[in-house]
């Protein structure tokens, strides 16, 4: 499990050992011949007080863990700083934080006059009352209404719904739209109702739906599906859904592939299967490459994302290209085990001997995100001593900027990167 803060790590550890005191009191005084009723019934009433109190500070756990990560990220900013890293991805990297600490920083990067939309985009996913002042005086100072509602991202507070009331117009539409992911309220569906009358506003509304398993979701993609959406697009939104629902959508979509469309059906489906772990997927995965005439392999390395059992890593080994490293390292997003590790060092290895890609640069930075072990930060500093080193042999921009701008990831999707890497 990652350090947790040393508070809480004492606190924790005492609780748990007067929770032994007491569990070996109780049965001491349950071995005596002449035990009192109100002994036992006090001791039993205490023992209840403790197992309530270290579940809750169990539950707070990921709480905790995910504000030193924050508090790690924003240390390496600093660092990145000291070293003249671009300020704009800084920013950018300030995603979800909302400590005291990450304010500062914003304050510091607003003197310092960062690109366009880059502080706006830092309040992603924040519906503190400071995120709200920040919004206020953006908007109020630049006007830029896009980058704001992108900062909207996953909030479905009144406040959220408020505000993308004020900011709606046809050329902010499309942001709003995107700011839905994965809400699943009376209001989201509103809104996207509202929005489909808009066209250009379909490609983020679809986006908005992945992980969404709803009655509202499916009946929303069956009116895309009746007002002609391209159906490759609404495959898309079953990204890693394994219901019965989502089953026999692909089921029926298989069924309807014609050899016109075979190529690019496949690799949709086979894409949708990211993060897909059950026996069902992985029968679907040997369907897909048998009887479509063989799904992209770059989609099938994408529908590994995140699986880290035997048989995502006998599938990965098989699939071992250095014409597919990139890919294959994108597939180790929220992995922390050995073999994810291994996997890394050897496609880091492999690109030191080869043409330089910034693309697999990009792939091995996108997997470390929200990863706090220390084998993560050592990753994280090897491959900027790399990529510092061969600055001037870049064609296009510097993987270097991904350092911090594919570093955090919202609560939720860290808690389920503790959870797959069994660390809560």
């Amino acid at each position: 499990m990652p350090q947790l803060c040393p508070e809480l790590t004492t606190k924790l550890e005492s609780l748990k050992t007067l929770k032994q005191q007491f569990d070996l009191e109780l049965t001491k005084i349950k071995d005596l011949d002449s035990k009192k009723s109100e002994d036992l019934a006090l001791l039993r009433k205490i023992k209840e007080d403790f197992k309530f109190a270290l579940k809750k500070i169990e539950r707070s756990m990921p709480e905790f863990i995910y504000a030193e990560f924050e508090q790690h990220c924003l240390e390496y900013y600093e660092q990145l700083l000291a070293e003249n890293f671009d300020q704009n991805f800084i920013a950018l990297g300030l995603k979800y934080f909302d400590s005291d600490s990450a304010w500062k920083l914003r304050e510091r990067l607003l003197a310092q006059k960062v690109a366009e939309g880059c502080l706006e985009i830092s309040l992603t996913g924040l519906d503190s009352p400071k995120a709200w002042e920040w919004r206020e005086n953006l908007l109020a100072q630049v006007g830029r209404k896009g980058f704001i509602a992108t900062s909207l991202t996953g909030l479905d507070s009144a406040r959220a719904w408020e505000w993308r009331e004020k900011l709606s117009d046809e050329l902010t539409n499309g942001y709003i739209a995107r700011s839905l992911d994965g809400l699943d309220s009376p209001q989201a569906w509103e809104w996207r109702k509202k929005l489909l009358k808009q066209k250009e506003n379909i490609p983020e509304l679809v986006l908005s739906l992945v992980g969404l398993d709803s009655p509202a979701a499916w009946e929303f993609r069956a009116e895309l599906f009746d007002q002609q959406v391209d159906l490759d697009r609404i495959i898309e939104s079953v990204k890693g859904l394994d219901s019965p629902a989502a089953w026999e959508f692909r089921g029926d979509i298989l069924k309807a592939t014609t050899k016109q469309n075979k190529i690019s059906r496949s690799n949709k489906l086979m894409s949708s299967l990211a993060g897909l772990d059950s026996a069902r997927a992985w029968e679907f995965r040997k369907k897909l490459g048998l009887t479509v005439g063989g799904a992209n392999i770059i989609n099938t390395i994408e529908s590994l994302t995140g699986l880290d059992s035997e048989q995502a890593w006998e599938w990965r080994r098989n699939l071992l290209n250095t014409n597919y490293n990139k890919e294959l390292a994108k597939s180790l997003a929220g992995l922390d085990s050995p073999e994810a590790w291994n996997l890394r060092n050897l496609i880091l290895a492999t690109t030191e001997n080869s043409t330089i890609n910034t693309d697999i640069f990009f792939g091995l930075v996108r997997s470390l995100a929200g990863l706090d072990s220390p084998q993560a930060w050592g990753f994280r500093n090897e491959i900027f001593e790399k990529i510092a080193s061969r600055k001037g042999l870049f064609a296009d921009k510097s993987p270097l900027d991904r350092l911090a701008q594919d570093l955090p990831v919202d609560f939720k999707t860290f808690v389920k990167y503790l959870e797959i890497n069994k660390q809560i």
